[in-house]
């Protein structure tokens, strides 16, 4: 790849070049970070065929969010699917995003709701000091 050279179309108006992408950690597919609308220079052309997105759908490619699950961004269609998960540090099971009731460092680690309503006080409150401890450097 150090030795690609840049594709140049219609005498200078279009260029192909390499951009960084990844895969989605749940689905797999080809995952780009989608330009923002407001950018002032544009990066693609805002003809709605060839622009970004219309681009994107004819290769399969998807855009990557900000939602992590396990610490690694996932792509809008997983998280709009609701495929985001965590795996709660205290039951040890995944359970949905919309189940967080703690979270804790960086790289996050969580406690979920369902742990918060059943496990006695004494359970939890261990486990947040011993969580809390382990992190306690994260942000520094």
């Amino acid at each position: 790849m150090e030795n690609y050279t840049p594709k140049i179309y219609e005498d200078g108006r279009y260029v192909e070049m390499i951009i960084q992408a990844e895969k989605c950690p749940i689905c797999k597919k080809v995952m780009i970070k989608k330009v923002k609308e407001y950018m002032l220079d544009k990066l693609f052309p805002t003809y709605w065929q060839m622009n970004q997105e219309a681009q994107a759908k004819r290769a399969g490619i998807v855009f990557k969010c900000t939602t992590k699950v396990d610490d690694e961004n996932i792509c809008e269609e997983c998280e709009k699917a609701g495929k985001a998960d965590f795996l709660c540090a205290l039951c040890n099971e995944r359970k949905s995003i919309d189940k967080i009731q703690e979270s804790i460092g960086d790289a996050p680690e969580f406690l979920c709701k369902d742990c918060y309503d059943t496990v006695p006080a004494k359970i939890w409150d261990d486990k947040l000091d011993e969580l809390q401890e382990a992190h306690r450097y994260d942000y520094e």
